[in-house]
């Protein structure tokens, strides 16, 4: 009986494991354009888009994320390059949301972006705390 409890335990385990993984968290579909369209579906929500404002905010949007895509793809530019030349994107592409949205519309959007920066700064910092506490554990250890 309990061979065929551990069986269904593990068995069990290795099912929801395997789920998690073949989910892939919340970012399923990598694809430049479903990014663009997720990312265009979320803003079209929250802004209250109009239809031309969300063709164009897609449009925007897809060439945003293939341009993501190149940076990712490209592990022989140095960081801060890369860095310095996703900013100037950024600026530009702020730049052109501000001429597709209303004034009310824009201050939502960057509303919205400098809240998601705190979640990345929050992110960051969890993280660099985390991995602190782990290099105090390996000097502990030696």
């Amino acid at each position: 009986m309990k061979k065929v409890l551990i069986a269904l335990l593990l068995v069990s385990g290795i099912s929801t494991a395997t789920f998690a993984q073949q989910r892939g968290g919340a970012d399923t579909d990598r694809s430049p354009e479903a990014r663009a369209a997720r990312q265009t579906e979320r803003l079209a929500e929250e802004l209250k888009l109009d239809t031309k404002q969300r063709e164009r905010v897609y449009n925007l949007n897809l060439a945003r994320a293939k341009e993501m895509e190149a940076f990712r793809n490209e592990g022989d530019k140095a960081r801060t390059d890369a860095r310095q030349t996703m900013q100037k994107h950024q600026q530009a592409y702020n730049d052109e949301m501000k001429k597709i949205l209303s004034s009310d519309q824009f201050s939502s959007f960057e509303k919205r972006q400098d809240e998601m920066k705190d979640r990345m700064k929050d992110r960051r910092g969890r993280k660099n705390e985390q991995s602190g506490h782990e290099k105090k554990r390996d000097k502990a250890k030696v």
